[in-house]
């Protein structure tokens, strides 16, 4: 299901009492005399399942590590020619990035001893999910292959 349409939906309902409900292939949404069906996938038929990797770092993902993000990405490279330089390059509490021009580094208090690169498309989103949900804070977790937030 589309997390959008449902939030939509749920804004624009203007209704104090919501019902879920799941039949069959529908998602059920009642808010005050509408009803919405709504499609999903249940989690077994889904094209991909999370990976049970083994956690390489987990710390708090809270205002400082945004802010710490939003300076980096700054002067995070956009050149595709330079993929190293597409990111913000994370390495024992310590965020930096550089577009071959200008340097940005932000220490963080309480860090994971780690290093790895998050690039701009996925701090970009983690940004802007954070903003529009108004999360204070939450976990971020880091595998060799994925970063679960």
């Amino acid at each position: 299901m589309h997390g959008d349409t449902l939030k939509g939906l749920l804004e624009n309902s203007h209704s104090e009492n919501v019902e879920f409900e799941i039949k069959d292939d529908d998602f059920i949404v009642k808010a005050g005399k509408s009803t919405f069906k709504l499609p999903w996938v249940p989690v077994e038929d889904f094209l991909w399942l999370i990976p049970d990797d083994e956690t390489k770092a987990a710390f708090k993902l809270d205002a400082d590590f945004i802010f710490g993000l939003e300076a980096c990405l700054m002067t995070a490279g956009k050149e595709e020619s330079r993929p190293a330089l597409m990111g913000v390059q994370y390495t024992d509490g310590i965020m930096s990035s550089s577009d071959g021009d200008a340097i940005t580094r932000f220490s963080m208090d309480a860090a994971a001893k780690c290093s790895f690169l998050l690039p701009n498309n996925f701090c970009d989103s983690l940004i802007k999910i954070t903003k529009e949900s108004e999360a204070s804070a939450g976990l971020i977790t880091i595998s060799e292959e994925w970063a679960k937030v």
